[in-house]
C-alpha cells in the first residue's frame, strides 16, 4: 500500500486520469480531489514521497513551501544559518515569499517544555523575545523547479489571494 491509497471505510482511491491506475500514496486522496478541482489547496507533510508521488500522478504542480529563514527576522549582527535559501541559490531554483501572518506576542509564546534538536536549534530558540518580536511580519518561501519563475508567481498570486480570503 506504499504507493496507493486504500482505507477501510472508502476504499480504494483510484487515479483521476485513468481509473485502472493508483493515485498514490498516503496523500493520493488529496492529490486525486485537487486533480479533480473539488479543492484550491492541498496541504501535507512528506517524508518518503507521499505528496510528490500523488502530485504528479495526478499531474498537479509542484512547489515547495519552505521557511525563508529560521526566524521571521534577527537581531542585528546574530543571522546564523543561511541554509534556507543557500542552497536554494546554489541549485539555480527560482524562489518567491509571502507574508503570511505577523508575530503576536499574546499568541506566540515561549515552550518552556521545548526540546532542542540541535545547538543552532536551541539557539534560534533562545533569542526568540515575544516583545521584540510583536507585530513582526512573517513569511514563507515557494521554491519551484528551474525555468519556472513566471509559474511560481502565478502560484504566489493564488495562494496569497486564499491567504486573504
Amino acid at each position: 500500500m506504499f504507493g496507493e491509497t486504500v482505507n477501510n471505510i472508502i476504499g480504494r482511491t483510484v487515479n483521476p486520469y485513468n481509473r485502472l491506475l493508483a493515485c498514490g500514496g498516503s496523500s493520493g486522496g488529496e492529490g486525486a480531489l485537487l486533480a479533480l478541482h473539488g479543492s484550491s489547496v492541498g496541504v501535507g507533510t512528506d517524508l518518503a514521497g507521499s505528496i510528490r508521488i500523488p502530485a504528479s500522478s495526478s499531474n498537479l504542480w509542484n512547489a515547495w513551501i519552505l521557511p525563508v529563514a529560521s526566524c521571521s527576522a534577527v537581531k542585528h549582527d546574530d543571522f546564523k544559518y543561511f541554509g534556507y535559501t543557500g542552497v536554494i541559490n546554489l541549485l539555480d531554483w527560482p524562489a518567491t515569499t509571502i507574508s503570511v501572518t505577523f508575530a503576536d506576542k499574546d499568541k506566540d509564546i515561549k515552550n518552556m517544555q521545548y526540546k532542542s534538536m540541535s545547538d543552532l536549534d536551541k539557539e534560534t530558540y533562545k533569542a526568540y523575545d515575544s516583545d521584540i518580536y510583536d507585530g513582526e511580519p512573517v513569511g514563507i518561501q515557494l521554491v519551484g523547479k528551474r525555468f519556472q519563475e513566471e509559474y511560481l508567481l502565478g502560484l504566489a498570486e493564488q495562494i496569497g489571494e486564499a491567504l486573504v480570503a
